[in-house]
Order: C-alpha cells, then structure tokens, then sequence
C-alpha cells in the first residue's frame, strides 16, 4: 500500500499553480505528478475559498470595505462623492485599479 505525502499548504500552492501554467488538464497533470486527482480538486477549492488564495493575495478573510453610496439617485456632484482608490493585486500581473472622486 502507498503511504500519502502529507504536503504543507505552500506546497499545494505551488503544485497549482505549475498545474494553471502547464497548459495541461488536471487529470494529465496528477498522472505525471503522481498526484491523486481527488486530493488535487480538494486542495484547490479550499485555496480558492480561504482567506490568502492561490498567491497569498487577500490577507483578511470576509473583509469588507464600506466605500459609501455610487451615487444619489442618479444625481452626482462632487460635494455628493468622497473620493477613494483601491488596488486588487489578482496575481500573476493582473491588477484592477477602482477609483471615484
């Protein structure tokens, strides 16, 4: 009987993220990895559901930031807007850059 890896959570990071780059599916991946493709799935759905996703992104799980009301009804002016700039670091040189005011 084969004795399981246990792998450090930096570790899966890294294997999923050699699996995104790869170009191949999962399964062919896990094949040549020797990885089970249960475990792979697993691993990656909890990574990308807790708190520092794949790049160790997002530090605050659930964190929320009140930026205040879009608008007015409809009706802007610049007394109505208090303005803010906010930066997603998404990973792998993808940014998204939100600002009003």
């Amino acid at each position: 009987m084969k004795r399981r890896k246990k792998r450090s959570r930096e570790e899966w990071v890294e294997i999923i993220g050699r699996q995104a780059r790869s170009g191949l599916t999962a399964r062919a991946f896990c094949q040549g990895e020797g990885i089970g493709l249960a475990s792979f799935y697993q691993r990656r759905r909890r990574l990308r559901e807790g708190a520092s996703g794949l790049e160790g992104g997002m530090e605050s799980k659930g964190a929320f930031i009140d930026m205040g009301p879009i608008g007015v009804s409809g009706v802007s002016t610049s007394a109505d807007v208090s303005p803010w700039d906010v930066t997603l670091d998404l990973g792998e040189g993808v940014r998204l850059t939100l600002q009003r005011g």
